[in-house]
């Protein structure tokens, strides 16, 4: 055991991360695959934040005390004190089955193969 240990570590260090069990792919094709959909949900996500962030501050900021300043300051506390993989799974049952706007399963890779995720449960 501490001999394949040793072994799968000095892969680790020159880049080899192994073989996937599930798709008897090297885990680097795997994760090379699925990046780029990465890349399109954090850079729509973080657009959306700022979207929806920088508005509601302006308005936040011009009545100290108001509504809005009041409303962003809970949804921020609450948004600060969920867990982040709570919240994550929430909203994937929430948004994702069914929806074809979602890429949770059946998604185009940069190869072109479709990802065979399993489906969340509604």
């Amino acid at each position: 055991m501490p001999q394949q240990f040793l072994t799968y570590a000095g892969g680790l260090v020159q880049g080899d991360f192994g073989q996937s069990i599930r798709s008897r792919e090297a885990v680097t094709t795997v994760i090379a695959d699925r990046f780029v959909v990465t890349t399109w949900i954090l850079t729509g996500t973080f657009l959306l934040a700022l979207a929806i962030a920088i508005p509601l501050a302006i308005l936040a900021v011009q009545r100290p005390g108001g509504i809005t300043d009041t409303v962003t300051r809970a949804t921020s506390m609450l948004g600060y004190s969920l867990p982040g993989y709570w919240v994550g799974i929430m909203l994937t049952l929430i948004f994702a089955p069914g929806s074809t706007g979602f890429p949770s399963k059946d998604s185009a890779t940069a190869s072109g193969v479709t990802s065979t995720a399993p489906s969340c449960p509604a």
